[in-house]
């Protein structure tokens, strides 16, 4: 049977409604046949169209060939609805396409992509612990492990200096979008860090952030890494060159 005809009413409908308004079905039929109604979307669209027919027989005494009449007019109306919903439904998928197709014309420009890609590159330093004020390193590293980087910035502040808290201050004030310090305290940690570990790491992030703003500085800083084959940001620096030359 082809959808367009499960809304059409049948001979054994019409009898099985006429049995519900006639009063004649046992309580167990009453019951499957008002559950029916309820639930089958398809039932529930030939009830509300049978309850329209009788009313009018009702009001107009309608002989059966009126009837069989307005059962064709009734049926022309639901295909027309019908291939309209359907051009509607195609009009929908027509302007999503669309939608999906402008949004990829306009994505994010180069760069921001990039900088997104290599975002999170892991930061991997070690805090040393300070025996006067541990607490605060731990809550720190707790809340910079679960992603909330102001509740972190707001205990290493509290936390003993060092280059390694300097960097994870950085970090942060990076990923809360706090540029301006973020590159600042990157710039100082890579002239005033005694550690070659601590001033790599701040020079990669210091290359990306320009990256993302734009400032043609960042493509020196690159060269440097990629330059320097004792740098641990080597690889990641020519990939990230060749995915601008690209």
């Amino acid at each position: 049977m082809k959808n367009k005809d499960l809304y059409q009413l049948s001979e054994e409908d019409i009898l099985e409604f006429d049995e519900l308004f006639n009063r004649t079905l046992t309580e167990d039929e009453f019951y499957i046949l008002k559950a029916k109604i309820e639930l089958d979307e398809i039932y529930k669209h030939k009830f509300k169209v049978y309850r329209a027919l009788r009313k009018e027989i009702e009001e107009e005494a309608m002989t059966s060939d009126t009837l069989k009449s307005r059962l064709n007019t009734l049926t022309r109306k639901v295909r027309r609805r019908r291939r309209f919903n359907i051009y509607i439904s195609f009009t929908i998928i027509a302007f999503v396409l669309f939608l999906g197709l402008n949004y990829w014309l306009n994505r994010l420009d180069l760069n921001q992509e990039i900088y997104s890609k290599y975002r999170n590159t892991e930061v991997g330093l070690s805090l040393k612990m300070n025996a006067e004020s541990p607490k605060m390193i731990d809550s720190a590293m707790y809340y910079f492990a679960n992603i909330e980087y102001e509740k972190a910035l707001f205990y290493l502040k509290k936390a003993p200096k060092s280059d390694s808290v300097d960097f994870y201050i950085a970090y942060c004030n990076e990923m809360l979008n706090n540029s301006d310090i973020a590159i600042s305290s990157y710039k100082a940690i890579m002239s005033q860090s005694s550690m070659r570990l601590y001033q790599d790491k701040a020079k990669f992030r210091l290359a990306l952030m320009y990256l993302k703003d734009k400032d043609k500085k960042f493509k020196d800083l690159f060269l440097e890494i990629a330059e320097d084959d004792s740098n641990a940001y080597k690889e990641l620096a020519v990939d990230i060159l060749k995915s601008i030359k690209g």
